[in-house]
C-alpha cells in the first residue's frame, strides 16, 4: 500500500473496531456520521479539488496510487472519510466519558473571540489563497453555529478538538514529512504564512477545525431530529 494509504487505515483502525465495543456503540451513530461525513466532503472535495489544480498543494507520486478521482488521489478521498469519521468516534466517546460540558459556559465567547482573530488575518492575507480561504471559510462558519444555532454541544466540541490536537499533529506531520525521508502533501509557500508546526503549516489547525465542526454539526443535526421523532 501507499504511505499516505497507511496512514489513513491506522488512524482508522482502532475507532472502527472500538465502535462495536459495548460501552460505545458507535455502530449505532453510523447513519449520522454519514450525514456528517457526506455534508463536510460537500465543501472540502471542490475546495480540494481547486487548490490541487492551481497548485497551493500537491500529492508526492511516490507516496500515493497512480489512480486518480476527479483529479484527486484516491487516499485524499480515504482522508475525507476515515479523519472525520476518528474524530466523530472521539467526540462521541469523550461525551460518554466526560460528564462535565467545561467549556459549554465559554463557547459563545471562544467562538466569537477566534472568529475575529480568524476573520482578521484573514483579510490580511487575502494574497495567500490557503490562509484567507481557510480562516475565512471556517470563521463565518463557526460563528454561524455559534450565533445563529446555538447548540447545547458547542463547548464538548470545542474540548474534543483540542484532545484531538494530539492525534492531528502525528498525523499530519506523517504527511508533511514529519519523520519520513519525502512528504506525501507538498503546500506552496506562497499561499500560506509559512508558520509551521514541526512540518505542518499553523493553517492547517484552522481547517481542521472547520472540517471537524461541519461533520459535528450535521453529525448531531441527524441525532437531534431523530430523538425528536423517537
Amino acid at each position: 500500500m501507499s504511505t499516505y494509504a497507511w496512514v489513513n487505515l491506522l488512524s482508522v483502525l482502532f475507532p472502527l473496531i472500538f465502535s462495536f465495543h459495548p460501552r460505545t456503540r458507535f455502530h449505532r451513530e453510523w447513519k449520522a456520521a454519514a450525514v456528517g461525513i457526506v455534508a463536510m466532503m460537500g465543501l472540502f472535495i471542490p475546495w480540494d479539488m481547486f487548490f490541487t489544480a492551481n497548485g497551493v498543494w500537491r500529492f508526492n507520486e511516490q507516496h500515493v496510487w497512480d489512480t486518480k478521482l476527479l483529479g484527486l488521489p484516491l487516499e485524499e478521498w480515504g482522508f475525507f472519510i476515515c479523519i472525520p469519521y476518528c474524530c466523530l468516534f472521539t467526540y462521541h466517546c469523550l461525551n460518554l466519558q466526560v460528564k462535565r460540558d467545561m467549556l459549554g459556559p465559554h463557547a459563545r465567547s471562544i467562538s466569537i473571540a477566534l472568529g475575529a482573530l480568524l476573520i482578521g488575518i484573514g483579510l490580511l492575507n487575502l494574497d495567500r489563497a490557503y490562509t484567507s480561504t481557510t480562516l475565512l471559510l471556517c470563521a463565518a462558519f463557526m460563528l454561524f453555529v455559534a450565533l445563529v444555532m446555538k447548540p447545547l454541544w458547542l463547548g464538548r466540541f470545542y474540548f474534543a478538538y483540542l484532545v484531538l490536537l494530539i492525534p492531528f499533529i502525528i498525523v499530519n506531520g506523517i504527511l508533511t514529512g514529519t519523520g519520513v525521508a519525502e512528504e506525501v502533501v507538498w503546500y506552496n509557500g506562497a499561499e500560506n504564512l509559512g508558520i509551521r508546526i514541526l512540518t505542518i503549516p499553523i493553517e492547517d489547525t484552522t481547517y481542521g477545525l472547520l472540517m471537524q465542526l461541519m461533520a459535528v454539526t450535521f453529525f448531531e443535526m441527524v441525532r437531534t431530529r431523530k430523538a425528536s421523532t423517537a
